[in-house]
This record gives C-alpha cells, structure tokens and sequence, in this order.
C-alpha cells in the first residue's frame, strides 16, 4: 500500500514542477520581448533625433551658400530603410529641424547669427535646444 502512496506523490511533483518551469518560460519571454521594444524604440528614437541634428546642419550649409534660404524636406533612407522624413524651416534667425523615423519624432531648435560675405555667408549657431 505504501509504494503505490509514493508513486501519486512523485507524479504530483513532477507536475508541480512542470508547471513551475513553464510558468518562468513564460514569464522570460515576456520580458525579452518588452527589452527588445524598449531597445527598439530607443533606437528610432536616437534615429529620429540624428535627422533633425542633420537637418540644422543643412540649412547651416545652406544658409551660407543663399542668405535666403527658407528651409527644405523630403524623404531620407536611413539607414537603409525609406518612410524617413525630415523637415527645416528658417525663420528669422532660428532654424527649427524635424526628423521622422518610423512614427517618432524629434525637434530641434537653433538659433543662429548671420554675417553676410563673399564669397560665402558666416553662419554662428548660438542657441541648439531639443524639443
């Protein structure tokens, strides 16, 4: 009688522990999927705010060819991917700079000082902000 007792008790653990295992799968992968999101939108994030410094830095190099550039935009493939967009706009002596990657987005503000020269234009940034 005692050893058919023992034999229910083995199978109970096992179960047990069975359920145990399963329950921390679960619950790793779970976790591993929540990292690989977090990182992935760090990742556009960072990418989004790289557009919008580059965007400043076009119209620097723009606004010392024309003293009357106003701002561009337009579709980047970076890297690698399109459906990246940028857009600059100049006003008055502040250049705002969006950039777009995969639904996120990042604005920079900057201001700037213009010397008008030949043959090129001095441009100073004085102010860089993210907003």
């Amino acid at each position: 009688m005692m050893k058919y007792a023992q034999e229910g008790i083995a199978l109970i653990l096992a179960l047990f522990t069975l359920t145990f295992v399963s329950l921390l799968s679960v619950a790793f992968l779970d976790i591993v999927t929540i990292d690989q999101q977090i990182t992935t939108n760090y990742i556009k994030g960072m990418r989004s705010g790289f557009l919008a410094d580059a965007g400043v830095e076009t119209a620097v190099f723009e606004l010392r060819k024309n003293e009357n550039y106003t701002g561009t935009g337009g579709e980047v493939e970076y890297p690698r991917r399109s459906g990246n967009t940028y857009d600059v706009s100049v006003s008055g002596n502040t250049i705002t700079s969006t950039g777009n990657v995969e639904g996120f987005s990042s604005t920079v503000e900057a201001g700037f000082i213009l010397t008008p020269g030949s043959p090129r234009n001095k441009v100073i940034i004085d102010t860089w902000e993210e907003l």
